[in-house]
């Protein structure tokens, strides 16, 4: 019987997509000083290359390797990760609805957070109204653990002091959430939001771009060594949640 519910926060609670489109506009500019002749279009068609035919999970990490070298891209990278631990809320935006849905669910289950997220996290989800209905939060930041990785999962469990077979996992990546969930008997229920204008509340060449090549290619995490793996349950909005988590309990 499941108890408890674990909620990832990425692209189930918010939609995370600015952090990657910045991170797409932070590849483009470094890869054109390099080497003028990269578009954002050579970005996108790779992107779906490597995420329809090699089941790349990450492919802007891969493309930023390969054109920048590891050490350029981490570098690269660095300060959207700082923006992202001084201003979460500017590259996250709220999915509507998890307020009414989250009350509709405080009475029948124990519900937690399962997330890697810089600390800040916790801040902005408490103004966003959300923080008050989660007994206990699990931010990777805070814990010093990280999904996919047992210990992190063990750690919640054992604060909320809950048997695996009680618990369910909501997440969007197979790799982070789904996988790791299922090989500890964790119920898991995936979710696999249609790309959408409002994901975006500035439009740029680079967002318009990324936005087209996530519905031609959406990467949720599935890579060559996941590619058997399945969710107990999909759903691909809120309004869908209750009913599929009922076919579970």
């Amino acid at each position: 019987m499941i108890k408890w519910l674990f909620f990832d926060v990425g692209n189930v609670l918010v939609v995370d997509e600015l952090y990657n489109a910045t991170l797409w506009t932070i590849l483009l500019e470094s890869a054109r000083a390099r080497n003028p002749a990269v578009t954002l279009q050579t970005l996108m068609t790779e992107r779906e290359r490597l995420v329809l035919e090699l089941e790349d999970p990450t492919p802007f990490d891969t493309q930023g390797r390969n054109l920048l070298g590891s050490t350029g891209w981490e570098e690269a990278k660095n300060p959207v990760r700082e923006q992202l631990r001084d201003s979460w809320m500017d590259l996250n935006v709220p999915v509507p609805g998890w307020a009414t849905c989250l009350e509709s669910l405080k009475g029948r289950f124990h519900l937690g957070i399962a997330a890697n997220q810089p600390g800040t996290c916790r801040h902005h989800l408490q103004q966003l109204q959300l923080l008050e209905y989660f007994e206990v939060v699990g931010i990777s930041d805070d814990l010093g653990l990280a999904k996919p990785h047992a210990p992190f999962f063990h750690a919640l469990l054992s604060e909320a002091k809950c048997d695996p077979g009680e618990a369910a996992m909501i997440g969007d990546r197979i790799d982070n959430d789904i996988a790791p969930a299922q090989r500890l008997s964790l119920k898991t229920i995936q979710v696999c939001y249609h790309p959408a204008e409002w994901w975006f509340p500035t439009q740029t060449e680079v967002t318009t771009a990324y936005l087209e090549s996530l519905r031609r290619a959406p990467a949720r995490g599935r890579g060559p060594a996941n590619t058997d793996v399945q969710a107990d349950a999909v759903v691909h909005s809120v309004d869908q949640f209750t009913e599929a988590l009922d076919q579970l309990v």
